[in-house]
């Protein structure tokens, strides 16, 4: 049930462009649905796609801002704009933004909606990918698209270097995925998804934090927080 719900509520978003928080979510946990296949790159790309992932390798625990857009591909007009922060911790991780936070312990994702007053539950088996830490994310972009250096852009006192990411089998719309990278930090500074339905998606990313001995408990969802709400599984 919870499952259905997702990916109509996905597809619906793809189609109308209709703005949702769930969606931006849901958009990412597509990417990592598809099977298994070889990319190739070339040298440059491989290069900065090795350093991106290994530099967030070395943390224990992450915490990054984010600021999610979506706007027509051929116009600078932004039609949606939201904020919101991540954390993560090995396969735990919250997702904050508002009227939305989504929770997981390791084993069980919990979706929480203020508007609705109603919390959905769904579990994380043994073949799924968790989409929401970064390196599950960029290790799947490696494996699962062809990746090419693209532009270098300058951006105040920082130089970002983007590599264009294109699937190796159709993923509905989207056409390419564009990954800025820090070059001094190697942070990474943006995601954008090119669609061929006229609608860019971006995720910015800064105010990044490292090793901040988050606890796991920080991850757990707690009933009691939510006395009346209701529970969907």
């Amino acid at each position: 049930m919870v499952k259905r719900l997702i990916f109509s509520s996905l597809n619906y978003f793809i189609r109308k462009s209709v703005f949702r928080l769930e969606n931006c979510m849901m958009l990412l946990m597509m990417i990592l649905s598809h099977s298994k296949s070889c990319a190739q790159k070339d040298q440059r790309a491989d290069y900065l796609m090795v350093s991106l992932i290994n530099y967030y390798r070395g943390f224990d625990d992450i915490s990054v801002n984010f600021t999610y857009r979506e706007k027509l591909g051929n116009s600078a007009l932004i039609n949606s704009e939201i904020m919101g922060s991540l954390f993560m911790k090995d396969s735990l991780f919250v997702v904050s933004i508002p009227g939305l936070e989504m929770r997981s312990n390791g084993m069980d994702i919990y979706t929480i909606t203020s508007e609705n007053q109603e919390v959905y539950r769904s579990s994380i088996s043994e073949s799924e990918q968790i989409p929401f830490h970064l390196l599950n994310l960029l290790s799947y972009l490696q494996n699962h698209f062809e990746a090419r250096s693209d532009i270098t852009e300058n951006r105040l006192d920082r130089k970002i270097v983007y590599i264009k990411l294109t699937p190796l089998h159709p993923i509905d719309s989207m056409e390419t995925v564009l990954l800025g990278i820090d070059d001094t930090t190697n942070e990474l500074s943006s995601l954008i998804i090119e669609n061929s339905d006229n609608i860019d998606i971006s995720m910015s990313f800064d105010e990044h934090a490292y090793n901040q001995g988050l606890d796991a408990d920080f991850f757990v969802f707690n009933l009691d927080d939510y006395p009346d709400y209701t529970i969907i599984e």
